[in-house]
C-alpha cells in the first residue's frame, strides 16, 4: 500500500504525507511502521494505545493529517489507491468531498451481505443520504477535515457526518480490490453492534421512539382513568374482571 501511494504521489508531483494509523495492533505493526517511516520520510505512523475501533482510528488520522486535502483509504488494498488520482482531479475542479462508491461489494458471505444491506437501508432512511454503495474511501478538502475534527461527538459515524455537513460533493466509482493478506475482522455480530451504536449516536430515532412510547403510555393511563371514574360514578367496585386493560 505504501509503495503504491508513494508512486501515486510522485506521479501527481505534489507534496504528500502518508499517515498510517495503527489501531492498537497486538502484532509487530508498530515496529514495522517505524522501520518504514525511517526508510520513507513521507510515512507518518500514528499508534493508538489500544484498539479504539474504526471510527476513532479514522478520526486520529484526520487529526494528524496536515494536507490541503486528505484521502481516507483502507490499508488492505481493497480500496485501490490509484483511484485517488481521479478523486484528486475532482477536488482540483472545486469539489470539497469526493466519495468513492462501490460498483460491487466484492467477496462477502451471504449473512454479512444481508446484514450490510439492512444496515444501509436503515441508515439511508435515518440520514436521508443513499448509503447503499457508501464507503469510508473519500477525499476531503481541508475545511471539511477541520470541521470534522472540531465536532464534539465521542461516538462518531464518519460516513454519516461527512454527508450531514454538506459542501460540494461528487462521486467516483471503483471496483473493490482483492484483500492482499489476512482476513477481515468484521463479522455479523460486530456489524450489528456497529449499527446499533450508529443509530443511537447519529439519529434522533431513539428519542422519537421514547417519545411515542411515552405518548402511548399516557393515552393508556387516561383510558384507565376514564374507566375508573366511570365505575366511581356508577358506584361499582373496580375489579380485575371489569378492567378492560387487565
Amino acid at each position: 500500500m505504501i509503495d503504491r501511494l508513494s508512486a501515486l504521489g510522485d506521479r501527481l508531483r505534489v507534496t504528500y504525507e502518508i499517515v498510517v494509523v495503527n489501531d492498537g495492533s497486538s502484532d509487530a505493526t508498530e515496529e514495522i511502521l517505524n522501520r518504514l517511516a525511517t526508510a520513507n520520510s513521507a510515512v507518518l505512523p500514528v499508534s493508538l494505545s489500544r484498539n479504539f475501533g474504526k471510527e476513532s482510528a479514522i478520526m486520529a488520522g484526520l487529526v494528524a493529517a496536515t494536507g490541503r486535502c486528505v484521502a481516507i483509504v483502507d490499508a488492505d488494498l481493497q480500496h485501490p489507491p490509484e483511484v485517488i488520482e481521479e478523486m484528486f482531479g475532482r477536488w482540483r475542479q472545486g469539489f470539497d468531498v469526493v466519495n468513492a462508491v462501490k460498483v460491487h461489494r466484492g467477496k462477502e458471505s451471504l449473512a454479512y451481505r444481508i446484514a450490510a444491506k439492512g444496515f444501509n437501508w436503515v441508515m439511508t432512511r435515518l440520514i436521508g443520504t443513499d448509503m447503499s454503495k457508501a464507503s469510508d474511501f473519500k477525499l476531503l478538502d481541508r475545511q471539511v477535515v477541520d470541521i470534522l475534527v472540531q465536532m464534539p461527538e465521542r461516538n462518531r459515524f464518519f460516513r454519516g457526518l461527512v454527508g450531514w455537513i454538506g459542501f460540494r460533493v461528487t462521486e467516483v466509482e471503483f471496483q473493490v480490490g482483492e484483500r492482499a493478506f489476512g482476513e477481515s475482522s468484521w463479522n455479523l455480530v460486530k456489524l450489528i453492534r456497529y449499527s446499533i451504536n450508529n443509530v443511537i449516536s447519529f439519529s434522533a430515532f431513539p428519542l422519537v421512539l421514547i417519545g411515542y412510547t411515552g405518548l402511548i403510555a399516557a393515552l393508556l393511563g387516561l383510558l384507565l382513568l376514564g374507566q375508573t371514574f366511570y365505575n366511581y360514578i356508577k358506584g361499582g367496585p373496580i375489579s380485575q374482571a371489569s378492567c378492560p386493560l387487565c
